[in-house]
């Protein structure tokens, strides 16, 4: 149904963490125009539902203290049939708040709409099967660089676009540090060797970086590195908002390589890396990280961002795009993509 300019109206099915908070939030929308066709837990979202309504976005409120598991998080982005939107927070009608997070609907909703509802996640029916990934260096040249990447929410999506545009000859060795459940992790590496012709393994005590690998960190144990380059895992602290813990990742590969080191964070709730974004950039490497446009949520990103530090800011392939050429034609990382 079009509203009083002529417009298609936006419908949206919400989902919330608290009941008084989710009436809240649907008045707010109701206010601006936008239709309430589903209200739901994250518990009870059904995805055949939001189809049935036909919603054009999901639209997340989190409470910044939320209790939800990045797990249960992910699994909602992954069934999701139509745009999602995830609000960390919230604020009064009339705020700075409401009217980004209508700009924001409303964006997302006409780009959705132009592209003729394209699914967001997933590869297109009939592409190609990713190639192989290559056997393992003989040989434990040293890389280029050493690439920390830092994800949360929204992070294995914006990862298997990054690794997916990159050449299976480039000389740098990936430490990926995204949080995730124990359960979760192999599946996880295996999810990521298929999308990328680099090698993608569970790092492990005594691994060394080498080029064309992306070694992703564990759930438990602090992340270390000895003055040879060995991978080692400490004692986990007993105070650890998630694991693994990015901020600690960063310090350790910045403490180690300096220069060669270099970070990019990706979609994530909250703040881990900021502090580690610091370390690499202390040490003189390059900090780049998602554009809060392509991200499910840009709290990491935005966090990283705040420090001053981060130089360059794009989508996951157009970060793919501009490590591939800086590292093939040994050019500084610089902030132009």
């Amino acid at each position: 149904m079009p509203d009083s300019r002529g417009a298609p109206t936006v419908r949206v099915a919400l989902v919330a963490e608290d009941a008084a908070r989710e009436q809240g939030l649907r008045r707010l929308l109701e206010g601006a125009g936008i239709e309430v066709v589903v209200e739901t837990s994250v518990d009870g979202f059904q995805a055949d539902e939001v189809r049935a309504r036909d919603a054009d976005v999901l639209l997340v409120n989190l409470s910044r203290s939320t209790g939800l598991s990045v797990e249960q998080l992910e699994a909602l982005v992954e069934n999701a049939p139509v745009p999602i939107l995830f609000n960390e927070g919230g604020g009064p009608a009339g705020s700075a708040w409401a009217q980004r997070l209508m700009g924001k609907l409303n964006a997302l909703v006409r780009a959705a709409r132009a592209e003729g509802a394209t699914p967001r996640h997933g590869p297109a029916p009939g592409a190609p099967a990713p190639a192989a990934p290559p056997a393992e260096p003989e040989t434990p040249e040293d890389p280029a660089r050493i690439v920390v990447l830092g994800a949360s929410l929204g992070g294995p999506q914006a990862l298997k676009q990054f690794l997916g545009h990159l050449p299976a000859d480039l000389p740098v060795c990936f430490i990926l540090a995204q949080h995730i459940g124990e359960s979760f992790l192999s599946l996880f590496v295996e999810q990521l060797d298929r999308v990328t012709p680099l090698r993608v393994a569970q790092a492990r005590a005594g691994m060394r970086p080498a080029p064309g690998l992306v070694l992703v960190v564990p759930v438990e144990g602090r992340f270390e590195l000895d003055p040879g380059g060995a991978i080692g895992f400490g004692p986990t602290p007993e105070r650890r908002p998630f694991n693994p813990c990015i901020d600690e990742v960063m310090t350790a590969v910045a403490a180690r390589f300096g220069a060669r080191a270099q970070a990019i964070v990706f979609s994530g709730m909250g703040s881990d890396g900021a502090e580690g974004v610091r370390r690499i950039a202390e040490r003189g490497g390059a900090v780049w990280a998602q554009d809060a446009a392509s991200c499910v949520i840009s709290g990491m990103p935005d966090a990283a961002r705040r420090t001053g530090v981060v130089r360059t800011s794009a989508s996951p392939a157009r970060l793919a795009e501009k490590l591939t050429r800086e590292v093939q034609g040994d050019a500084p990382a610089s902030g132009a993509v």
